[in-house]
C-alpha cells in the first residue's frame, strides 16, 4: 500500500532542467506507505488525457473566460479520476503529479515565465494541480452528487479568499463563504464587489484568531459569515 512522491527540492531540479530543454531519464520520486493501492501511473495519464481533452475546447483561453472555464473542468475531471486516498492530503505526491505529467499545462496556463509556485515549489496551496482539485472538492455535494460550487466565482476569488486563508482546512466553512458571495448562483451578480471582499476577507481573518472554523457546520458558519459582515459593515458605514 504505497503512493508517491517528490520533494521540492528535487521538483526544482526538474523544473530547471526542462526549461533549459534537457530531459532527465527517470523522475527521482519516492514512495510512502499509506493508503490503499492504486495504480498511480495510469491514474496520472487518464487524467493526462482527460485535461488535454479539456484544454482542447479552449484554443483562446484568454478570451470569454476561457481559463476560469478550464479550471472548473479541469479540477472536476481530477476530482473525479483521483480516488478518496490519503495521497490526496500531501503536498509531495501532488508535486510528483504535477511534474510527471503536467509542467507543460501550467506553462499553457502561466506562461514560460511561470512562477515556480504553480509547480509546487511553494505552500500547498500555490500547486495548480492542487488547486484545481481542491476546489472541485470542497464545491462537491455527495448527496446531489453536483460540483455546482465549485463553478461559481472567478479564479482570484478562489485563489485569494479561499486557497490562501486556508478554508480548504474547513470545508463547510468554505461552502457557506461561497453560498455568502455567490447567493443567486452562477448567473446572478455577486454580493460583494471586488474593494469589499477584500476587505471582508481580512476581517474574517482576524475574527479566526479565536475562532477554530474547521469545527463548524455550514449553518453555523454561514451564520458567523453574516455576523461579521454585519458588524464590518456598520463599522464602514459609521467611518463614512
Amino acid at each position: 500500500m504505497s503512493y508517491p512522491a517528490l520533494s521540492k527540492a528535487d521538483a526544482k531540479r526538474i523544473l530547471t532542467a526542462y526549461r533549459n530543454g534537457e530531459e532527465l531519464a527517470k523522475l527521482p520520486a519516492f514512495t510512502k506507505q499509506l493508503g490503499s493501492e492504486a495504480d498511480w501511473d495510469e491514474i496520472a495519464d487518464e487524467l493526462f488525457k482527460a485535461l488535454e481533452e479539456i484544454k482542447s475546447k479552449f484554443p483562446e483561453p484568454e478570451k470569454g473566460g476561457g481559463y476560469r472555464k478550464f479550471e472548473i473542468l479541469a479540477g472536476i475531471a481530477a476530482h473525479r479520476l483521483l480516488p478518496i486516498h490519503p495521497a490526496t492530503a500531501d503536498p509531495d505526491f501532488w508535486t510528483w503529479l504535477l511534474m510527471r505529467s503536467f509542467v507543460p499545462l501550467v506553462l499553457w496556463r502561466y506562461g514560460e515565465t511561470a512562477d515556480a509556485k504553480n509547480f509546487g515549489l511553494g505552500g500547498a496551496q500555490e500547486n495548480f494541480m492542487f488547486r484545481l482539485w481542491l476546489r472541485a472538492d470542497i464545491g462537491f455535494d455527495p448527496v446531489a452528487n453536483s460540483y455546482e460550487l465549485a463553478e461559481l466565482g472567478d479564479i482570484d476569488f478562489w485563489r485569494s479568499h479561499i486557497f490562501r486563508q486556508s478554508y480548504g482546512d474547513g470545508r463547510s466553512f468554505a461552502r457557506a463563504l461561497i453560498q455568502f458571495q455567490f447567493p443567486g448562483g452562477s448567473d446572478a451578480k455577486a454580493r460583494l464587489t471586488v474593494q469589499q471582499i477584500r476587505d471582508f476577507a481580512k476581517h474574517l481573518k482576524k475574527a479566526r484568531s479565536n475562532l477554530a472554523v474547521e469545527v463548524l457546520d455550514e449553518m453555523k458558519s454561514a451564520h458567523l459569515i453574516e455576523r461579521e459582515w454585519a458588524k464590518l459593515a456598520e463599522t464602514t458605514l459609521q467611518g463614512s
